[in-house]
């Protein structure tokens, strides 16, 4: 079973952490760190151990910031950060996140500058000047509803909004009344 010195030695070289550091931290000279690590001297047992639990605390905080490094140079920052986390001072959170995969939403703008809305009960087409106040709808949804309202005689177009913070309607008739296609059949599909 190797000793604590020889484990410290391999803790330091895996996360290349200067004996230095270990020193300063351990409160054990440079110089006396040094014949430790390099077998020259044997450590008494408390030397042995303390410098073993610093190595371990600063393994465990390399570990909890991973992927951000911790830059062992700033000896004095990293004695108050280890002293924070064992009073429970300070915690330390590093979280990655997955890109979003957020479908991407559009808003239908009309000719005046206005934009969709809603549909009232009665089927009127309600206009917001507010590009945020707009129906977020999914890109289908929205070819959809520009073909409707080109249909009733509207000039419009889709416009994406990279700005709002809401879900887009993904389908026609959660925004959309069905009553209201009437309005935009042909002729010959219009009964007498």
């Amino acid at each position: 079973m190797p000793d604590l010195v020889t484990i410290v030695n391999q803790k330091l070289s895996a996360l290349n952490i200067p004996a230095s550091t270990l020193a300063a931290l351990s409160d054990i000279s440079g110089r006396g760190t040094l014949t430790y690590l390099n077998g020259v001297k044997t450590a008494p047992s408390d030397h042995a151990l303390r410098i073993y639990r610093v190595a371990t605390d600063l393994e465990q905080l390399v570990n909890t910031c991973a992927p951000v490094p911790v830059d062992f140079r700033q000896v004095s920052v990293l004695r108050d950060c280890l002293t924070s986390i064992k009073d429970g001072r300070l915690k330390i959170l590093v979280q990655q996140n997955e890109p979003s995969t957020q479908e991407r939403a559009f808003v239908i703008q009309f000719a005046n500058g206005n934009f969709f809305s809603h549909q009232d009960r009665d089927g009127q087409v309600l206009q917001t000047i507010n590009f945020l106040q707009g129906a977020m709808v999914s890109e289908n949804v929205a070819s959809e509803l520009t073909n409707i309202f080109k249909g009733m005689g509207f000039r419009c177009k889709a416009v994406e909004n990279k700005y709002g913070d809401s879900s887009p309607a993904f389908e026609l008739s959660q925004i959309w009344h069905e009553e209201s296609g009437s309005a935009v059949q042909t002729g010959s599909e219009v009964s007498a």
